[in-house]
């Protein structure tokens, strides 16, 4: 198809649709297969895909989106709604959250991740960012986090898995990290950074054996004394 395909109802793909315009779509779409298209897709309802959609444009979503397969997108995404993905997302572009998006997979980006505070991130998998990292909301992450950009982080950062960097890291919020910390770049911190890692166990047992050195010290700085004081009674 080459042109502009408006469709205000339900819409039903069971084998391979090549779209070269505009669809614009106030229903339900629901897909089994492969979805080509390049120009832009504006949706107002629901889109079910078990399959693969590759997409050449822009993509606009103001309701929610059940993926079980692969995305494929060169351009931006627009998110005002709720995505639900079980399998990869790869992305050249821009990402723009104003709602909630689960992944259960990998997430591939080579652009900017923006965040805003009425959006929210919840990943299982792995997250690969070649750009910069925008976090204004809740992003919640069980897996590897790996950035060769800016992370810019406003509020609260929850990763239980490790993070790699290699860039800059600007933290005005909180960052919980239960895992590994590898920066090579620049740390600026205004707010709360908690690490639970083997190094900062480290850190605490060489506290300890501090501690306990001092109070051996003290120990026999008085016993000492007591000696030195019992010794002057007995020539007195």
């Amino acid at each position: 198809m080459r042109g502009e395909l408006n469709v205000r109802g339900q819409l039903n793909l069971r084998g391979q649709f090549n779209l070269r315009g505009q669809l614009n779509l106030r229903g339900q779409l629901n897909l089994t297969e492969q979805l080509n298209l390049r120009g832009e897709l504006n949706m107002r309802g629901e889109l079910n895909l078990r399959g693969q959609l590759n997409l050449r444009g822009q993509l606009n979503l103001r309701g929610q989106l059940n993926l079980r397969g692969q995305l494929n997108l060169r351009v931006h995404l627009n998110l005002r709604g709720e995505l639900n993905m079980r399998g990869e997302l790869n992305l050249r572009g821009q990402l723009n959250l104003r709602g909630q998006f689960n992944l259960r997979g990998q997430l591939n980006l080579r652009g900017q991740l923006n965040l805003t505070e009425q959006g929210e991130l919840n990943m299982r998998g792995e997250l690969n960012v070649r750009g910069q990292l925008n976090l204004r909301g809740q992003f919640n992450l069980r897996g590897q986090l790996n950035l060769r950009g800016q992370l810019n982080l406003t509020e609260q950062l929850n990763l239980r898995g490790e993070l790699n960097m290699r860039g800059e890291l600007n933290l005005r919020g909180q960052l919980n990290l239960r895992g590994q910390l590898n920066l090579r770049g620049q740390l600026n911190l205004r707010g709360q950074l908690n690490l639970r890692d083997s190094s900062t166990r480290e850190d605490s047992s060489t506290r300890d054996d501090s501690s306990t050195r001092e109070d051996s010290s003290t120990k026999e700085d008085s016993s000492t004394r007591e000696d030195r004081s019992t010794r002057e009674d007995s020539s007195t």
